[in-house]
């Protein structure tokens, strides 16, 4: 019931980040009202980013938020109040390891480079 979003996981450190569309669904009869709570923003049925905004039942909701530079497995939540249902919570994940040009990686707990 509400909004649903798939966390996303290895997002790249300092990148704008875009959920893929939420239904909105199951809600009671008429509009209901959605706010983000702190970092990130929403578009809805297609519309400018906004902190705020109006769903109905049908309504799309895509958000988007930038990921914490150089911060290897950091989680970022984008939280959003649903009038009458409760807080959707989607997060992003940075991947825990650096990328060389050629495509290996570089363990930050271990300090070498895996391959």
């Amino acid at each position: 019931m509400g909004l649903t979003f798939t966390p996303v996981v290895d997002a790249l450190p300092n990148t704008l980040i875009v959920s893929d569309a939420a239904v909105a669904s199951g809600l009671t009869l008429g509009t209901k009202t959605v706010q983000i709570v702190g970092t990130g923003e929403m578009s809805i049925d297609g519309g400018g980013w906004v902190g705020s905004g109006v769903v109905q039942n049908g309504s799309s909701v895509r958000l988007r938020v930038t990921t914490p530079a150089e911060e290897l497995g950091q989680v970022t939540t984008v939280t959003v109040d649903l009038q009458s249902v409760g807080y959707v919570v989607w997060s992003v994940t940075n991947r825990d390891t650096l990328q060389d040009e050629d495509g290996t990686g570089f363990d930050e707990t271990l300090g070498f480079s895996i391959t």
